[in-house]
Formats: structure tokens, C-alpha cells, sequence
């Protein structure tokens, strides 16, 4: 199977133990990866009716299909869980090296069960998984947290993803972190927090089989290529804040709750004013 490994990692942190899911090509030909397959992953493994900061909610992660590869923004991740902020099934996005380096370990994605009795970090060696004492990163920031893995491994590929102090203290909007990117939606961090779990440290050695490489590798040249085009020079100058204007013409921002579409001062919150 191209692209993929066929294999979920599932880490159980009350028994201190892991095992591997092989799942059929015509799963990841519905699922695909992201947030659908972080998605059906929390589907098959939660526990109904489950307290957000239960054991019973399990923390999924899916790489997305492009991770690894050469294809632009290809290196994206999905986590998914029962939210501790809607009470409902949460998922968020992050990009970073991180999902690059778990397609390179053979792992498609990651589900958590259970909750630890004492803070850890994981570390995911390639087929390899071990629970580690948290008590050195205990308070640290995300960055921080980072730094001080590659720092105890003496490696500098190895990439990890972190909870800060708000997630410690399971803050019901806290993120996770990894690369200085976030996963930013829906209170991740916090159910981190809630299992004990300060780190989720990964280090792949792998490469990673595509069907075609000179087709695609052309393809992703092509992309960027385009990309780099006059119509994405003002996000490649002011990010998404380039769209605040555009969605306030059309009513579609989120102001008060969404309570209204528009915004009286979304120009000045959006990226031309601020520039």
C-alpha cells in the first residue's frame, strides 16, 4: 500500500503497554487520514457517554495523506477527542514536522486510552514506544518542553508534541503545541493534561514509498509554483488576515459568538490596517 504504513499505534497508559492495528487499504480509501481518520479512530475507540477528562476519552492523532511527501503544506496532523469546551467530539489541525516524522516512524496514527497515575512523556522510537517521568519538563512552556527532549535524546530531528502550563492545569482552551504550531481548536491540551501527558515524542527513520515519485515530485514543483503566483501575494504578506475584509463584505465573520456576520471594526483587525 503506497503512502501509508496500514498501521495505528495504540498506547494504553494504564497498563503501560502498545500495540499495533493493521487496518485494510479499503479503510484508508474511506478515511483517507486528518481529521476523518482522527475522526472514525475517536468513533471506534470512545467510550459513549464519556467525561471529556475520563479515561474513557481517547486522545486520536492522524497524519495526513501528503505527510512526508514533497507535496506544499502536505506535513499536517489531525487530533481528535471529546471536547472539554463543547462536550462534544473536537478536532483540530496542526502542520510541522512532527507528522513527517511519524509517517517516517510507519505509523498512519496514534490512539491514547486510559490516564497515567503520574505526569510522563512518550516516546515513540520507530516501532518502539516508551513511558518516561515528566518531572524535568513539569511547568515548562511548549518550546521550552521541546528543547529540553532533543536536549536529553542529543537529537535534533526528533520532534515532539507538548502541552504547556495551561494544559497542566487543564484549561479548557489550552492547545497543543509542536514546532511552535498549534493545535489550536477544541481544548486538546487539556485532555492531555487530564491522562498526565506531557509529551508525545517522536523519531522516525523510515522513508516513505509513493507510487509514482517523478509525477508527483513534478506535481508538487508545479503547485508551488502556482502558488507563488500574484493572486497569493497578499497571503504570502499578511496570512489569512488578508481574508478579515473579504468575509466581512460577505457576512461570514463569527462576530459575538455569531451573533452577527459582520464586524464594525474589521479594518482595523485586518492585515493591510495592521501592516
Amino acid at each position: 500500500m503506497y503512502g501509508y504504513s496500514g498501521k495505528i499505534l495504540h498506547i494504553d497508559l494504564n497498563e503501560r503497554k502498545f500495540w499495533a492495528e493493521e487496518k485494510p487499504e479499503e479503510w484508508y480509501k474511506i478515511y483517507i487520514g486528518g481529521v476523518s481518520m482522527a475522526s472514525r479512530l475517536c468513533w471506534e475507540n470512545i467510550e459513549v457517554g464519556c467525561d471529556p477528562y475520563g479515561p474513557g476519552n481517547p486522545i486520536c492523532i492522524a497524519n495526513g495523506i501528503f505527510a512526508g511527501t514533497p507535496v506544499p503544506v502536505g506535513g499536517k496532523f489531525a487530533i481528535a477527542s471529546k471536547s472539554p469546551l463543547t462536550g462534544f467530539i473536537g478536532d483540530s489541525l496542526s502542520g510541522s514536522w512532527f507528522s513527517i516524522v511519524l509517517k517516517r516512524a510507519r505509523w498512519d496514527g496514534i490512539v491514547i486510552h486510559g490516564q497515567s497515575p503520574n505526569w510522563i512523556y512518550i516516546m515513540i522510537d520507530d516501532d518502539r514506544v516508551e513511558f518516561l517521568p515528566a518531572d524535568k519538563l513539569m511547568g515548562l512552556g511548549t518550546y521550552e518542553t521541546e528543547e529540553k527532549i532533543r536536549e536529553i535524546y542529543g537529537d535534533d530531528q526528533l520532534r515532539a508534541a507538548t502541552i504547556g502550563v495551561a494544559g497542566e492545569k487543564m484549561v479548557r482552551f489550552a492547545n497543543v503545541t509542536n514546532d511552535g504550531r498549534q493545535a489550536g481548536r477544541t481544548g486538546h491540551g487539556a485532555v492531555w493534561g487530564s491522562k498526565k501527558i506531557k509529551a508525545v515524542a517522536v523519531r522516525g527513520t523510515h522513508g516513505i514509498k509513493v507510487a509514482d515519485p517523478d509525477t508527483l515530485l513534478k506535481m508538487s514543483f508545479d503547485i508551488t509554483e502556482s502558488a507563488q503566483g500574484p493572486y497569493t501575494e497578499k497571503y504570502r504578506l499578511y496570512g489569512t488576515s488578508t481574508n478579515m475584509l473579504n468575509m466581512n463584505k460577505l457576512g461570514l465573520l463569527p462576530t459575538r459568538n455569531y451573533q452577527e456576520g459582520v464586524f464594525e471594526f474589521a479594518h482595523q483587525v485586518s492585515g493591510e490596517y495592521l501592516d
